[in-house]
């Protein structure tokens, strides 16, 4: 009995051979054609002696591989593959180029083979233990001679690393992988993605605003990343123009749509999805890479120069609010030359960079090391700033003159101020500002010599005081009761002048007590005091401040004065 095959069923069997032959070319790893590694899975550890004793590191495809401990690119030279000659120690290994997270124009050439001794070493950049956040995307053309050339794209999203890889030899779409700094990790490998650009005549790849376009939506902004580039950031769709009168739309998952009118019904969710990426070509000598995970999107176009070498153009990131400013910085990218050394390294090679919106980054770069410069410095003595000035800069000390001398206080010492400014008791025509009062008793109140104030009051006013006649016999009569009362009262006088110190020295000099009050109350003061504290502001009794304890006539006032606390000065 035969078996006879219906065209539906041979269609259907062709059908499910290849699906399942695309499935097995996305999930397995392709070999690598150098000797060191070839065995050796992509995005499985391996140690490379050269690079570091102990460290493993991530092998990406062929002879390149990734430190996700700090970010560094490393390609290994090693011999070409023969089959059956797998190296896992690295003794295939001739030299080694490490190009760390800042770009290719720090790439370092380590030589390490001594004769035909390899050398296990832990180079510089392998000691590194942190991937640092970054922006700047640059590209890396490897140097190995014994196997296929391939161009690596580095694009660094914050500590997030994704990686594109290029064979420029078949000029083929390899491999796009993703690093997190959770020790995640994915790859989306390309089977069958050919390369066909040309240099485009159109190079206007600067744009990075926002605009609408009529044909996709008459009131939704675009971000427009170049004239036939632009990205929905509420959606994530990719617009790239065809025509004058007509847009391909793809959308998240790479589903393309020609459209000639406005879309009516346009969707404002961007999709969550896994890690993965897809190329797409804008028909005008771009290749466009889009890259999504999560709700994170990363577009990247890529061109050939008139040379046939590639470059990156631009290179925008999106997040779910929108475009990420941050990630505006710039693109290096160059060849690499390079200098054989011993086991030591050289850093070689040169890179071109672009400006940002216009500026040069040379400009950037010295605005933002000055400006570094005075934050971390402006509170140190080194600092080139002064944000204070000296009194006397304004204000020039003046010496108050003394009315009672026309020279105020240069020359000869005034007998009024004595040489410190001031009148006294005199006033600005020199006439005494004292009225007439008690002057004895004021004296034998104040213990001084009476000859000398009667004799100072008559000098200086040209006439007695009333009752001053008597005042020469009454200080002689009284001599002998005064010197008598002035022996004898000295007891108390030093007693009454020590008891008032305790008064005076208060720990508030501004907290006025007396005997009596109208106002406050009895018993213990906020400041620990015991007694009858005023108010301030109160009026009091007992407190004899303007008689000189009797000196003086009274005189009956309300006023209390506050003067400045000046205990504070002598801690």
């Amino acid at each position: 009995m035969s078996l006879k095959l219906s065209p539906l069923m041979l269609f259907l069997i062709l059908l499910i051979v290849l699906v399942i032959s695309i499935v097995f070319g996305n999930t397995l790893n392709l070999e690598s054609f150098v000797s060191f590694g070839n065995s050796v899975n992509s995005l499985d550890n391996i140690n490379i002696p050269q690079y570091n004793k102990t460290n493993t590191v991530y092998k990406l495809y062929d002879n390149l591989y990734y430190d996700n401990k700090n970010g560094n690119l490393i390609e290994v030279n090693s011999s070409a593959y023969v089959s059956g000659n797998t190296d896992l120690t690295g003794s295939t290994i001739n030299a080694i180029y490490v190009t760390p997270r800042e770009g290719q124009s720090t790439t370092t050439y380590y030589n390490q083979v001594s004769g035909n001794t390899m050398l296990s070493v832990n180079t510089d950049k392998s000691m590194l233990k942190s991937v640092q956040s970054s922006y700047t995307s640059w590209t890396y053309p490897t140097q190995t001679t014994t196997t296929d050339s391939y161009m690596a794209f580095y694009f660094p999203w914050d500590t997030t690393t994704y990686i594109h890889i290029i064979n420029k030899t078949q000029n083929q779409n390899v491999v796009t992988y993703m690093f997190s700094q959770v020790n995640t990790m994915d790859q989306r490998m390309y089977v069958n993605s050919p390369i066909t650009l040309t240099p485009p005549t159109n190079n206007n790849y600067y744009n990075n605003v926002y605009e609408t376009d009529n044909i996709y939506s008459t009131t939704r902004k675009l971000y427009k990343i170049s004239d036939y580039i632009k990205f929905d950031t509420s959606n994530a769709n990719l617009i790239i123009k065809s025509t004058d009168s007509s847009i391909k739309v793809y959308d998240r998952y790479n589903n393309p749509t020609t459209i000639t009118a406005p879309i009516t019904n346009l969707s404002t969710n961007i999709s969550n999805r896994d890690y993965g990426s897809w190329i797409v070509n804008d028909e005008r000598g771009s290749m466009v890479l889009y890259i999504h995970i999560a709700l994170k999107t990363l577009i990247a176009v890529i061109q050939k120069d008139a040379a046939n070498n590639y470059k990156l153009v631009n290179v925008c990131r999106f997040h779910q609010d929108g475009f990420d400013k941050q990630s505006n910085t710039t693109i290096t990218s160059g060849s690499t030359s390079s200098t054989t050394g011993s086991s030591s390294s050289s850093t070689t090679s040169s890179s071109s960079t672009t400006s940002i919106n216009g500026i040069p980054q040379s400009a950037l770069s010295e605005y933002f090391k000055w400006y570094w410069f005075y934050k971390t410095n402006q509170n140190k003595n080194s600092s080139t700033s002064e944000d204070y000035i000296l009194k006397t800069q304004i204000v020039p000390p003046v010496c108050p003159s003394c009315p009672a001398c026309p020279g105020g206080c240069s020359g000869s010492v005034c007998g009024n101020c004595g040489g410190q400014g001031g009148s006294g008791t005199l006033s600005t025509s020199g006439n005494t500002v004292v009225q007439s009062t008690n002057i004895p008793g004021a004296v034998a109140s104040l213990g001084t010599t009476a000859g000398n104030v009667a004799g100072k009051t008559i000098d200086a006013t040209g006439k007695l005081v009333g009752g001053a006649a008597n005042l020469g016999e009454e200080a002689v009569k009284g001599t002998v009761g005064l010197a008598k009362e002035t022996v004898g009262g000295a007891v108390g006088l030093a007693r009454e002048a020590g008891s008032g110190l305790k008064s005076l020295l208060t720990p508030r000099p501004m907290d006025v007590r007396t005997g009596q009050i109208q106002s406050g109350q009895q018993g213990q003061s906020q400041y620990g005091y015991n007694g009858q504290v005023s108010k301030y502001g109160t009026q009091t009794t007992g407190a004899d401040n303007y008689s000189y304890y009797g000196a003086l006539p009274q005189k009956s006032s309300n006023f209390m004065p506050i003067t400045a606390d000046f205990s504070a000065f002598g801690k």
